[in-house]
């Protein structure tokens, strides 16, 4: 059996000297980093000049000063190679594959491009035993110095700070998109009809739908009728609604006056029962001013909604 080894080396922009030897193919490949095939003879291994030059020239002093070729790790491990060795007990070879040799052969082709990879670990990184200092091979230049002390790597800070910014502008839009509405709300509420829309909208959270289940029962002094989360007086303690057991009466519902299952809830002085006229928190005919600058009076069965609130005496 015969093996033909051969390389080819190939610059960033997939240009590509001959496919051959591995002297030949370094010297048909120089030009591509502005180098001369003298300079990148092996055998030679003249000082570069030039950056890419200098690069090219390392890299390849790299390989043939640490890897491995196929040649001289059979030469020099021999039947050590062989990964049908494994079969061998005894002195005495057991029945192997029929294609045993294409592993063998593969086997020496991985070991070989594993020897290339840990010889640019072992360049950058210098070998632990000191005593081996001395046959170390510098660099000729700083440029082929500069790939031994290049710890770091730029890249541009457009994404991150366009990623920052984009967030930045979505946390601030989420903040201010509710005020600015607000604020367009109050505007549009100087229409009539914009006002009664807006009763409806806000009367329907469900906050508000709670707020109302309690005034129907007179329970709480309730404020921020208009907004996101209506309140009671500090302290105030509110009913239980699922043991309150009620009646219908006329239009409203009023507290049943005795239950069969637990205890009453206390009532204090002030709860009435509901009326078909007026708030649950105010006499009938007085008006209710929300902290939306709107006024709402209530006159029977008739509810007058006014943008400013009305002088009292």
């Amino acid at each position: 059996m015969a093996c033909l080894h051969q390389a080819q080396f190939c610059d960033a922009s997939r240009r590509c000297g001959p496919l051959a030897s591995f002297v030949d193919a370094a010297a048909g490949a120089a030009t591509l980093f502005n180098s001369t095939p003298q300079v990148a003879m092996p055998e030679n291994l003249v000082k570069p000049e030039g950056p890419t030059a200098s690069r090219f020239v390392w890299f390849i002093v790299s390989i043939v000063q640490g890897a491995s070729s196929l040649a001289s790790s059979v030469s020099s491990l021999q039947s050590a190679t062989l990964q049908s060795k494994q079969y061998l007990y005894g002195g005495v070879v057991l029945d192997v594959l029929r294609h045993q040799w294409k592993s063998d052969v593969a086997h020496w082709y991985a070991s070989m491009l594993a020897s290339i990879q840990e010889t640019f670990v072992s360049t950058a990184s210098k070998p632990t035993d000191p005593d081996l200092e001395q046959y170390l091979v510098r660099p000729k230049n700083p440029y082929a110095q500069e790939m031994c002390d290049n710890q770091f790597a730029s890249f541009s800070l457009f994404g991150l700070y366009l990623t920052y910014l984009i967030g930045l502008f979505i946390i601030a839009s989420s903040h201010a998109v509710e005020p600015i509405l607000a604020i367009l709300a109050r505007r549009r509420r100087k229409n009539g009809h914009a006002a009664y829309t807006y009763l409806e909208w806000t009367a329907n959270e469900t906050l508000q739908l709670q707020r109302a289940a309690y005034q129907g029962i007179r329970s709480g002094t309730w404020t921020g009728f208009t907004k996101e989360v209506p309140k009671t007086k500090k302290g105030e303690t509110l009913l239980h609604l699922t043991s309150l057991h009620t009646r219908t009466n006329g239009c409203g519902a009023e507290p049943a006056s005795k239950a069969t299952d637990g205890p009453q809830p206390p009532y204090s002085e002030h709860q009435r029962a509901p009326s078909c006229r007026g708030d649950v928190n105010s006499e009938p005919g007085e008006p209710i001013e929300t902290e939306s600058g709107l006024e709402i009076s209530m006159t029977g069965s008739t509810a007058t909604i006014r943008d400013e609130p009305t002088p009292r005496q």
